[in-house]
């Protein structure tokens, strides 16, 4: 298997499953490791363009190309590894107003893949591994976590009945991800993890890191040592 120094990983999931906390322990305070989170990172990228809220979501595979032009090509040239905190899922027509603050499933709203096949593309033509991993979690866990953090932190609820959409567009669309990956021959690592305790994010995290070790090109690698380098 041909090695690789540079990597991107997607963790990606519902909100309130772990996945940003799991992404915070791969990156680690490792400098060759950079974590950024893709919907505030493609709000920013926009923002900086002059781009309103409406125009992001109505040309959303325009914004991906200049996200990864401004962010991600400069990041992956400065860092070993790229740790996307994402979800999979997009609702092109959502509200502009909270498009990039609230997660809501409206009935017959589209949803598709937050990341166009032309982005998985530019990745592999910089010669990274890519890893593509889903965090759930049961929806009444992630309600009683949602909740929790509504009553502290003042975020937004969902029903549970959101929830559920949410948690399986996710990984559907997480799916049809991995789908693209192999049309494009792309050296990938992809698993789904159900996090019922967030005790167990370090657990997943160690794991990830594990199976991202097979690309790497360094031999007898400690990845406790090295979070984030693999």
């Amino acid at each position: 298997m041909k090695k690789t120094k540079k990597f991107v990983l997607f963790i990606g999931g519902p909100s309130c499953s772990g996945k940003t906390t799991v992404s915070k322990i791969i990156a680690g305070p490792d400098s060759r490791a950079k974590k950024i989170n893709y919907y505030s990172a493609m709000h920013k990228t926009g923002k900086s363009a002059g781009w309103s809220n409406k125009k992001m979501l109505e040309n959303w595979e325009e914004l991906q190309m200049l996200f990864f032009e401004r962010a991600v090509y400069p990041a992956l040239k400065k860092h070993d590894s790229l740790i996307i905190d994402i979800h999979y899922s997009f609702q092109r027509e959502s509200n502009p107003s909270t498009a990039f603050t609230k997660r809501v499933y409206p009935v017959n709203t589209e949803i598709t893949l937050s990341v166009s096949k032309e982005f998985l593309e530019r990745i592999k033509g910089m010669g990274a591994a890519t890893g593509v991993f889903l965090i759930a979690s049961p929806p009444k866990i992630l309600y009683k976590r949602q909740a929790k953090d509504h009553k502290i932190m003042g975020v937004h609820l969902s029903p549970l009945s959101t929830i559920k959409v949410e948690l399986e567009k996710e990984a559907e669309l997480w799916g049809r991800m991995k789908k693209i990956l192999l049309s494009l021959k792309t050296k990938f690592k992809a698993e789904r993890f159900i996090n019922i305790d967030k005790k167990n994010c370090k657990t997943i995290a160690e794991k990830i890191m594990r199976l991202m070790n097979e690309y790497s090109d360094k031999r007898k690698r400690d990845f406790r040592r090295l979070q984030g380098v693999f």
